[in-house]
């Protein structure tokens, strides 16, 4: 910003400067942030599941796509979200998650490039911190129970297992 002298240019237009590709087009025609965007990000972030080939009983392959994997695949804590859902009663339990959505709205307006990261997303790793502070504030309203905890510790062995099959596989894309 201080390069081209003006706090709201960040200078990331400028990358498509001089290009006609697919992406530099997406850019010029919508900017890098627009309503267009939002149902192809909000798919990905949700539906865009990576896909397994398999040799027998072992992964062989791991195809993701270059502009991400659904949020609830690479990062699958937050499926404990609906069993919080009677959290939301508490006022700060309810602003807090607000916050955290209305901070995520620049990102599912992005144009999104996509990035070869390993089974990854910007949707996904941007705002976990954020999400994962969120889950800690809806969990405190919530009544102990056995399932929630049992729940977030499988849901955490199913994200190190995908950490793990990504780096010893590799993804494709």
């Amino acid at each position: 910003m201080a390069r081209f002298h003006n706090p709201l240019e960040t200078g990331y237009a400028r990358l498509y400067d001089g290009r006609s590709d697919y992406l530099a087009q997406r850019a010029h025609d919508h900017g890098l942030f627009s309503l267009h965007f939002l149902p192809e990000n909000l798919f990905r972030m949700i539906c865009a599941f990576p896909k397994f080939e398999f040799e027998g009983w072992r992964i062989q392959r791991i195809v993701g796509d270059p502009r991400g994997n659904s949020l609830l695949f690479s990062q699958p804590i937050l499926l404990v979200v609906p069993f919080l859902w009677r959290s939301l009663k508490a006022a700060r339990a309810q602003s807090f998650l607000f916050m955290s959505l209305l901070l995520a709205v620049p990102v599912w307006l992005y144009h999104n490039p996509g990035f070869y990261a390993p089974g990854y997303m910007r949707l996904s790793l941007d705002y976990l911190v954020l999400w994962l502070a969120t889950i800690a504030v809806l969990g405190r309203y919530v009544s102990r129970s056995k399932c929630l905890p049992w729940g977030s510790v499988g849901l955490t062995a199913l994200s190190v297992w995908y950490g793990i099959a990504l780096l010893t596989i590799g993804i494709s894309v």
